[in-house]
């Protein structure tokens, strides 16, 4: 990584602009590479949207604005995204991306600007259910007759794994792509979690480490030039490691072969709603099993798998006729 220029107080706007590139590589440095490959796009995106030649000098610019004028930059910035039509979750994790870098200048003493601009608010409780363990079964029987290259049960023994690993230990799509054949030590895998900068081992369960070692022993044929866990069977990408859109088309193919749209996500909501049903509505077990930072999440799972809403409405509606 480049040195990193002087701070803001020591060199002038412009020189600060050009050294910006600097401080991107250190805002990215130590991130996992999906998150690298995110903050690309997040910094890319505001880059688009003022207009510069590069992400270093938009960020520059960025930072040479005094604190009134880089949040009218990010308030403007925000009521643009908005009115594109983005969701709200894509406008709060672009400009979540911006003050992160800023606060990151801010500490290094290359600007005194804070952004404080906020997001947009969303409804962010939904439906956390997912599909039931019927549609699962679905679609667990549903990968078991799909044929690889030669018509070998390959495909069958990748996707079944990756099945039951995401709906096992309620898997990210990018915890699960993420996986290394080093991760996995006899009956325990270690995963990285959202947010988190180092693995943490968890124990598997006996029916998902066979079923992952039924894909592990026909792994060797695929992929010798990388270790991630599982790979693609795509024409295209015969061999390279199973990308984001691949895993999301596989899960959507077995969930229209039963007439459903199903989608990775939901998976994981899936295995947290059966998590509290399982512990009883234990929130601290259900945020175990997760990886939730905030319990307070755990317990949207816990409230829509015993309708604790249905039930009080049931109760209020009973007293009319």
């Amino acid at each position: 990584m480049p040195a990193l220029p002087a701070p803001a107080a020591e060199v002038a706007p412009q020189a600060a602009q050009h050294s910006a590139d600097a401080l991107v590589s250190a805002f990215l440095k130590g991130r996992s590479p999906r998150t690298i490959a995110a903050y690309e796009r997040d910094l890319a995106a505001f880059r688009a949207h003022v207009g510069a030649r590069s992400v270093g000098e938009a960020m520059g610019a960025l930072l040479s604005s005094g604190q009134g004028e880089a949040n009218r930059i990010a308030l403007d910035y925000r009521d643009a995204m908005t009115e594109s039509g983005l969701a709200p979750a894509t406008v709060n994790r672009r400009l979540a991306a911006i003050r992160s870098f800023v606060k990151l200048g801010r500490l290094l003493g290359y600007t005194t600007a804070a952004i404080e601009v906020p997001g947009v608010r969303s409804e962010s409780y939904r439906d956390v259910r997912g599909p039931s363990l019927a549609v699962l079964q679905g679609m667990l029987d549903e990968a078991r007759t799909r044929r690889g290259p030669g018509g070998t049960d390959h495909r069958a023994r990748r996707d079944v794994a990756a099945l039951r690993l995401t709906f096992d230990l309620a898997l990210r799509r990018a915890e699960l792509l993420e996986l290394r054949l080093g991760d996995i030590e006899g009956d325990r895998v270690w995963l990285l979690r959202k947010g988190k900068r180092e693995r943490i081992a968890k124990t598997l369960p006996l029916e998902t480490m066979r079923a992952l070692q039924t894909w592990l022993a026909v792994r060797p044929s695929y992929g010798a030039a990388h270790d991630f866990v599982f790979v693609s069977f795509s024409n295209r990408a015969l061999g390279k490691p199973l990308s984001a859109d691949g895993w999301h088309q596989i899960v959507g193919e077995l969930g229209e072969r039963l007439g459903l749209h199903v989608h990775p996500h939901a998976i994981r909501h899936a295995s947290i709603t059966a998590a509290a049903v399982a512990t009883g509505g234990n929130m601290v077990d259900v945020q175990e099993h997760s990886g939730h930072a905030n319990i307070a999440t755990a317990r949207r799972y816990v409230a829509a798998a015993a309708d604790t809403a249905g039930k009080v409405a049931a109760l209020v509606a009973s007293g009319l006729d």
